[in-house]
């Protein structure tokens, strides 16, 4: 156990990997004669391989190779537009206003086209709890109204009627390259039941959900629910032999899940925040019952089930962190309405979310351990003028 000189001595006789240790500035890292080596707090490294003991956060991570940008206004929880549920394809996302009331939907690329505006309906009390994209796969002979858009259309999950039943709802997209993504025309709808052919509806309150249609596999996945209990549907689509192939368009009018429906409320879960898929995996935020935030990451290709999946990093902070121009880690703000997350695509094996900060800023991170970011160890304790906290990581 360190006492009081330890820290204040600079001594690393006896150190343990991942404790905290006061020295003068020596840089980011360095070896002690002792060979043990030290990380000044405030630098990050990712580099677990090097340093396989050395204790980790898993964070929000901005690298400086990532897009940060301030859109006045559009993302502000504040003015209800902080992403919440959606979908990427080819660069750009979708993601609905965070009013449960709203119409509206917001559509971004990196390249800097943003649009924020109400959803083409035939119903003006209808609402909505999440969209993803369709990119169709056959290569000749799509739609025309498709193959304008780059053969991509958008699907939405519409509580038709202010949720007396569901439907899934496809547009098409508009064929302006700047604006590509934009939804501009209602094409088709399908009512969703569940396997007993029962509608499936909730309280407008509290709705929360999303879509995401597994084109290869011919499978639709619906989350459908509220904060505190969350229920995912599996429709079969093999019969719809143009949906997603040629045409943005359904033949049924109506479908049943192809088996009961899957609850999320688990144990230690104390409120899910979004709920966004990739081509293989459904990410699940959620508020554990010791206020972290999590990301469970459930493959599309097991049982589904809340067991199957596995948190993302061991933790990730409602606060996140990112490495600013001068490599200086920052937190991104506090606030209760940021965790809402859209999947963006994968950096490698790491995928890679945005978010919303109290600044406005749309931001990509990624989820990944990151090794030396946290300071809580050793808060209080005088740090004085000329030297720094460093870590044992090795």
């Amino acid at each position: 156990m360190s006492n009081f000189s330890d820290f204040i001595g600079g001594s690393s006789g006896g150190s343990s990997i991942g404790e905290f240790k006061i020295f003068g500035e020596r840089g980011e890292t360095f070896t002690d004669t002792n060979g043990f080596l030290w990380l000044k707090t405030g630098v990050i490294s990712t580099d677990l391989t090097t340093y396989p003991d050395a204790p980790t956060d898993g964070v929000w991570y901005n690298p400086t190779n990532y897009t940060r940008t301030t859109n006045t206004g559009n993302f502000s929880p504040d003015n209800g537009y902080a992403l919440k549920n959606g979908g990427y394809l080819d660069g750009y996302v979708i993601a609905a206003r965070q009013s449960t009331t709203s119409q509206g939907y917001t559509a971004y690329n990196f390249n800097g086209y943003i649009e924020t505006g109400n959803m083409p309906t035939s119903n003006s009390s209808s609402r909505y709890s999440g969209f993803n994209y369709v990119k169709c796969s056959a290569s000749s002979g799509v739609n025309s109204n498709v193959a304008g858009a780059g053969n991509m259309f958008t699907i939405a999950i519409e509580g038709y009627t202010s949720w007396s039943y569901v439907r899934l709802s496809t547009y098409t997209n508009s064929a302006d390259a700047n604006a590509n993504g934009k939804p501009v025309g209602l094409a088709d709808s399908c009512v969703l039941n569940d396997e007993s052919g029962s509608s499936i509806h909730v309280s407008i309150a509290y709705q929360i959900g999303n879509v995401h249609f597994d084109n290869p596999n011919r499978k639709l996945y619906v989350c459908h629910g509220n904060h505190f209990n969350m229920s995912l549907y599996v429709y079969d689509f093999s019969s719809e032999t143009a949906f997603g192939v040629t045409s943005h368009l359904i033949s049924a009018t109506s479908k049943n899940a192809s088996g009961p429906a899957l609850n999320y409320a688990p144990d230690n879960c104390t409120m899910v925040r979004s709920v966004t898929f990739s081509s293989t995996h459904m990410y699940v935020a959620y508020y554990a019952d010791d206020a972290q935030l999590f990301i469970r990451s459930i493959p599309l290709s097991g049982n589904l089930s809340w067991a199957s999946g596995t948190d993302l990093s061991n933790f990730v902070t409602d606060e996140g962190w990112y490495q600013n121009s001068d490599g200086d880690i920052l937190k991104s703000g506090t606030n209760y309405d940021t965790p809402y997350t859209v999947f963006y695509g994968m950096d490698g094996n790491t995928p890679t979310f945005l978010k919303t900060d109290n600044s406005n800023n749309l931001n990509q991170y990624r989820a990944q351990p990151l090794i030396g970011v946290g300071t809580s160890s050793v808060i209080g304790v005088y740090q004085g003028t000329g030297t720094k906290y460093y870590m044992r990581i090795k």
